[in-house]
């Protein structure tokens, strides 16, 4: 199995050297990995999250709430996005897809869980807090 070939590879190095065992570790490449079919394209910058993420979470639409953690991830990284990459987000297709993300998936989310934890909203509100007010009326139609 190639995946388990190159964990064994990594872990049973007996290099001193941390930073080198990380160097080795991180100069894996596509090529290395085992090709899945349908697989999401590996992200090789922040950017591109939204675009890559904004299809299979609107598969899910609603029934995001039955994983707690991931819609958390995906508050968590869409608030990451709004605050440190304020220019990628005024672009046209990054801006659509976190709107879309917001409209299909973690709003209707929100509203199906009637008695949601109010961690969950406190997330949700920590993205939509970042958003201009006019967008955010938008969404909220």
């Amino acid at each position: 199995d190639a995946v388990s070939a190159r964990s064994i590879k990594l872990v049973g190095s007996t290099s001193t050297d941390g930073e080198a065992a990380a160097a080795t570790a991180l100069a894996t490449t596509q090529d290395d990995l085992p090709s899945v079919p349908n697989a999401l394209p590996l992200l090789t910058s922040f950017e591109a999250l939204p675009l890559v993420v904004v299809e299979p979470l609107s598969l899910l639409r609603d029934e995001l709430h039955k994983d707690v953690r991931l819609y958390t991830k995906m508050c968590r990284l869409l608030v990451s996005l709004l605050k440190s990459h304020q220019v990628v987000f005024q672009t046209a297709s990054v801006r659509s897809a976190v709107c879309e993300m917001l409209q299909t998936t973690l709003l209707p989310t929100t509203c199906v869980l009637l008695n949601a934890p109010p961690g969950l909203v406190s997330e949700l509100w920590g993205v939509l807090s970042l958003l201009p007010y006019d967008l955010r009326c938008e969404l909220y139609s």
